[in-house]
């Protein structure tokens, strides 16, 4: 599918046209237009441009078209297009980067949690530990001191 831009001068009767790929919108043809249009009257004066003969020009120009076409149809000719990309490409990166610093979070703060339940554990841990040595100890004394009673009687 293509298009047709076209710019024409009023006081000359020149007409500028070019068919270019839908896709490529219409700012890039327009530019590549008016650069044309200024190139062209920087070339012709106006009593030339009024006494030329239909495409009378054309063979004359036909290098300054040919260059102006390859300068707009370069890949880095669109700037506005490459730089869009470019942001919409640090745009995505950074959204990615942000997703995986939520990510960690989310994994620090699991962390955080077992970590508390694990200090909770071990101080549970160790005060049923000291309870269940004093039981021992106490227990122990008992014992000898049941012994020491059957010793001293027996």
């Amino acid at each position: 599918d293509y298009a047709f831009h076209c710019l024409m001068e009023v006081s000359t009767g020149v007409w500028f046209v070019c068919m270019a790929d839908r896709d490529m919108g219409r700012r890039l043809p327009f530019a590549m237009l008016s650069s044309l249009q200024e190139s062209f009257n920087q070339w012709y004066a106006a009593p030339q441009i009024a006494s030329a003969s239909n495409l009378g020009m054309q063979l004359e120009f036909y290098g300054e078209i040919q260059a102006c076409i390859e300068k707009y149809n370069a890949p880095d000719a669109d700037r506005v297009a490459s730089l869009s990309a470019k942001v919409r490409q640090v745009n995505d990166t950074l959204m990615d980067n942000i997703d995986k610093i939520l990510e960690r979070q989310d994994k620090i703060d699991v962390l955080v949690n077992r970590s508390h339940m694990l200090h909770q554990s071990a101080v549970d841990f160790r005060r049923e530990a000291v309870a269940v040595h004093r039981r021992v100890w106490w227990r122990n004394a008992r014992v000898l001191a049941c012994a020491a009673v059957a010793v001293v009687l027996g």
